[in-house]
């Protein structure tokens, strides 16, 4: 499996969970939003390799000696196999619990951001905090009117931006076709300096005495 699968295969399957699946989904998350809590788990309750097998000198042992060592040696390598076994899966399970975190936070910050930024309305300007007002007060109609004045600068602002981007299209436009026409001088410009200089060689004129290649059209 690659990468890219192993996330498919775990967005998949996190779509098909209760707790998970806003995860994965475009929806904003909300406060009643919540993951599972995290799991902490310790390593088995089973014996441990017992080290002291290593240091133990075997020069001198009998055969039958040997073979008890070798017994209890591949006990101890079992029971190694079975702590690094579960460590491992107590790792991956950890490293789970942490992606799972990692893309909550990243719902939450996209939550907060989209919050923090959001534009405020002009009813919002002209009753603060939700509080009312007298809709004759001279304040609330200079408001309104700034409001008013501030909108028709906006439409003309996106008016000219929209031209001067209309008009930076077709100068671009403009450009490129008489770029385009200069570069086709140029090529013509080679082609008759090359059957010249082909002249000049055929009737055994010195180098020196050829024209200059024509030079590139600078863009």
């Amino acid at each position: 499996y690659t990468p890219s699968k192993w996330m498919r295969l775990m967005t998949a399957a996190m779509a098909r969970t209760s707790s998970g699946s806003f995860l994965v989904s475009k929806d904003p998350v909300t406060s009643a939003s919540r993951i599972a809590c995290p799991v902490l788990e310790n390593p088995p309750a089973i014996p441990g390799p017992d080290w002291s097998l290593l240091r133990t000198p075997t020069s001198q042992m009998s055969r039958a000696e040997l073979e008890q060592y070798t017994e209890d040696l591949q006990d101890s390598l079992h029971n190694a196999k079975h702590h690094i076994q579960s460590r491992d899966m107590i790792i991956e399970a950890a490293h789970a619990q942490m992606i799972v975190q990692e893309l909550f936070a990243k719902k939450q910050s996209q939550t907060l951001h989209a919050h923090e930024n959001q534009k405020k309305t002009d009813r919002a300007k002209l009753f603060p905090e939700g509080k009312g007002c007298h809709l004759t007060e001279e304040g609330f109609m200079k408001e309104l009117e700034r409001l008013e004045e501030v909108k028709r600068q906006e439409k003309g602002d996106k008016a000219k931006r929209k031209a001067e981007r209309v008009e930076k299209r077709t100068g671009k436009a403009r450009i490129d076709v008489e770029w385009k026409a200069l570069l086709a001088k140029h090529d013509e410009n080679i082609t008759r300096w090359s059957a010249t200089c082909e002249e000049l060689a055929a009737k055994l004129v010195p180098k020196k005495d050829w024209p200059k290649k024509p030079r590139r059209p600078l863009k």
